[in-house]
């Protein structure tokens, strides 16, 4: 399913939190449980480090679907270039808690877009409230 405006809060900006990608001192997490009347999407807003004592919060759609573990899209690959690296199998990384997560380019359909796919939601232990979902090991930044 392509990714649209709607699928967003209707403060989001080009599918983006207005406060995206502008560096911070202080981490960001934020779950968005956002209902819709056909569907629903899971959003979460986290900040990756950067640097010592600096952090540039983006948002992620969280999607079953996306097999891998992080898609990004374009101006967030820019922005966190320095934390992304090549494993010993040519393969482009990021290191979050110790472990190496495996980045990809955004799929052309949701270029515009930051996905945390299926093998990152099962590492963070994603599950589901009531009132939305959580995750029992997502760390406060990237």
């Amino acid at each position: 399913m392509i990714l649209h405006e709607a699928d967003f809060p209707d403060y989001f900006i080009n599918k983006n939190h207005p406060d995206d990608f502008k560096p911070s001192r202080e981490p960001i997490k934020e779950l968005i449980f956002h209902k819709l009347q056909d569907h629903n999407r899971l959003i979460l807003r986290i900040s990756v480090k950067i640097r010592q004592g600096i952090y540039i919060p983006f948002t992620f759609v969280c999607d079953t679907g996306a097999p891998s573990h992080i898609y990004l899209n374009d101006i967030t690959k820019r922005l966190i270039q320095n934390r992304i690296f090549y494993d010993d199998s040519d393969n482009q990384v990021m290191t979050i808690n110790g472990r190496n997560y495996s980045v990809k380019k955004s799929p052309e359909l949701h270029k515009d877009t930051n996905i945390i796919g299926l093998l990152a939601l099962i590492r963070f232990k994603m599950y589901f409230t009531d009132n939305g979902f959580d995750f029992e090991n997502l760390p406060d930044f990237f």
